[in-house]
């Protein structure tokens, strides 16, 4: 009984897992969207759905900032600064009677309240590390090591 709800288990955390948002731009399930504002200064926003825990929508947050800094022919970025955008959202309770021969069953779902983590970050980037920025990230450092956690194949 104990190896049926552990298998039960097991297969229910990858089904919630495949849920949560992957690393995508912008769509249904959530994903990442960025807008340049100078030459080597993006906002970057990474938004995850009900499923998504905040380790993930922040790694996949920086993960896009690494990906944008070597795209754009840069080693090192930094940021300049961050907001929260996470949110919850909340589904109305509702309750409902079957009648039938002359007895009555009333069921109750009660509202239930999902959080959706999101984040957006505004960068610089930057050739060399530089020597005024005290947290100046190296992008392919941060890049392969965040595709090697979530076993992602991408090309920098």
């Amino acid at each position: 009984m104990k190896k049926l709800q552990l298998v039960s288990c097991f297969i229910l955390t990858i089904y919630l897992a495949a849920c949560a948002t992957p690393y995508q731009s912008t769509g249904f399930r959530g994903g990442y969207s960025q807008t340049k504002l100078g030459p080597n200064i993006y906002r970057v926003d990474f938004k995850g759905n009900g499923f998504t825990s905040t380790e993930r929508a922040s790694d996949f947050l920086m993960l896009r900032c690494a990906q944008l800094t070597l795209d754009n022919n840069f080693q090192f970025f930094a940021f300049l600064n961050d907001k929260n955008e996470g949110h919850e959202s909340s589904t109305a309770g509702f309750a409902t009677t079957n009648y039938s021969t002359g007895s009555a069953n009333t069921f109750y779902v009660p509202p239930v309240s999902v959080y959706k983590p999101g984040e957006a970050v505004m960068i610089e980037m930057f050739h060399t590390a530089p020597k005024n920025v005290q947290y100046a990230l190296n992008a392919e450092d941060v890049f392969n090591s965040i595709t090697k956690k979530y076993g992602l194949t991408l090309a920098p």
